[in-house]
């Protein structure tokens, strides 16, 4: 699963686009990039790129869907392999992907020790599902995951999808590439181990 990512960190809104592909840097939305920053925590609102009929725009989403067989536990993450057939997840598969821009994102490890994971590049693209609200006005994400590559499974056995910058202008827009692209593992990750986050907090 990923339960915890981090956006941004101490980097400011004009740096990060600069690194970000054209069509994301110029999506409406994007003065929200200010208004977070650090760690970001399942029930959070958090920027997130969604496909409008006009393109990519960013938009405050809250992480995590309502569970209606666990009212009080929200769904977090959905597996990628399964989604496009599950009830819950099948039409925002079809019709809603998003991207989720990150600095980073975290697992835990059997002894519960937190380990950050980085790409190459400052930004992550995690994939992810969204859907709308229509009750509270929050529209809300999940994260997709799937079987972790060979970083990421000396700690854990999920990671999440990972769009390569030069292809979510795909991943949000054309339902026939998505598939595919979960099934890619071209971004390359480091780990380390997080400093002074030895257990769950």
């Amino acid at each position: 699963m990923c339960g915890r990512f981090v956006f941004l960190s101490d980097r400011d809104r004009e740096d990060i686009l600069t690194q970000m592909p054209p069509s994301l840097a110029q999506a409406p939305g994007t003065e929200q990039l200010e208004t977070r920053r650090g760690d970001i925590y399942p029930s959070q609102k958090a920027p997130v790129f969604v496909e409008t009929d006009h393109g990519p725009e960013m938009a405050m989403l809250k992480w995590g869907y309502e569970n209606p067989f666990k009212p009080k536990q929200l769904l977090i993450n959905a597996r990628a392999d399964t989604a496009a057939d599950k009830r819950m997840f099948k039409d925002d598969f079809r019709q809603r992907r998003c991207l989720i821009p990150a600095t980073g994102f975290y697992e835990w490890d059997p002894e519960k020790r937190q380990f950050v994971f980085n790409g190459p590049e400052d930004l992550l693209y995690l994939g992810g599902l969204w859907q709308p609200d229509r009750k509270t006005g929050d529209d809300r994400f999940v994260i997709l995951t799937k079987d972790p590559d060979e970083t990421v499974s000396r700690v854990h056995n999920r990671m999440p999808v990972l769009i390569p910058a030069d292809r979510t202008a795909e991943w949000l827009a054309d339902p026939v590439s998505a598939s595919p692209l979960i099934g890619d593992y071209s971004v390359p990750l480091h780990s380390e181990l997080a400093a002074g986050q030895q257990s769950f907090l």
